[in-house]
């Protein structure tokens, strides 16, 4: 059943980046809500729908059907994926499918969880959480080795999972020749990665991952991911 009406719901954040470049790939049309989570937990019939109070929330309207509501990036990634580029985003196979779900979370458990209190500190110049104190602990040569408790060794040896499935087959995407949702939580921590500053760890991470760089290089041709993501990794 075709979708007639797409609504995200939330600021933008990296989560809801990663439904709006789905989204943009498949050229579908949508509609924003950008209220402030505050704002959001306040309204009541936001709240219906969201008993959770978080965002992002994406909620379809199919004709003759209930809204369907989706409030987990990665489900609303993969929900989006299937209905609007099935055999494209969506991959054709459930072996595919079961693939691209093991990236989509290795990219919010073990990427995010390690480089977003770095990203944080390093590039916005806060805490993590956002609103608490920038925690910045140094080397002997000076270069953040600690950002926000979290070590910036452990998340450049997290990307380097990366660099070696990259070199792999020399796949040009996550899952091979094609971009698929396997790429979407990569792709956006990716554009993160490369805005951390190489003198304040005290490495170029475009050399030493050669393969994850041009990876990116290869998301920023693509317009839906150079409108709905690459401008959220800067400063």
């Amino acid at each position: 059943m075709a979708l007639s009406r797409i609504v995200v719901y939330g600021p933008t954040t990296s989560r809801v980046g990663k439904i709006l470049w789905t989204v943009g790939e498949a050229g579908a049309q949508y509609e924003r809500d950008e209220r402030s989570i505050a704002a959001l937990k306040a309204d009541s019939e936001y709240m219906r729908i969201q008993p959770k109070g978080t965002v992002p929330t994406l909620v379809c309207e199919m004709a003759g059907a209930p809204p369907f509501v989706v409030n987990e990036s990665n489900s609303a990634v993969a929900y989006l994926a299937s209905k609007l580029s099935p055999g494209g985003l969506y991959p054709a196979t459930a072996e595919g499918v079961a693939n691209a779900w093991q990236w989509l979370e290795w990219g919010e458990s073990s990427v995010a969880a390690s480089q977003s209190p770095v990203w944080f500190g390093l590039v916005k110049r806060g805490g993590y959480p956002p609103g608490t104190p920038l925690r910045v602990e140094r080397g002997p040569d000076g270069h953040a080795s600690v950002v926000n408790d979290k070590s910036v060794a452990a998340l450049l040896r997290v990307w380097s999972t990366l660099e070696r499935h990259l070199a792999s087959d020399g796949r040009t995407f996550v899952q091979g020749d094609r971009l698929t949702m396997a790429d979407v939580t990569v792709g956006v921590h990716a554009n993160r990665l490369f805005h951390i500053p190489p003198d304040a760890i005290g490495v170029d991470v475009r050399a030493s991952m050669p393969r994850t760089h041009d990876y990116y290089q290869r998301l920023c041709e693509r317009v839906p991911y150079r409108a709905h993501v690459l401008p959220f990794g800067m400063p």
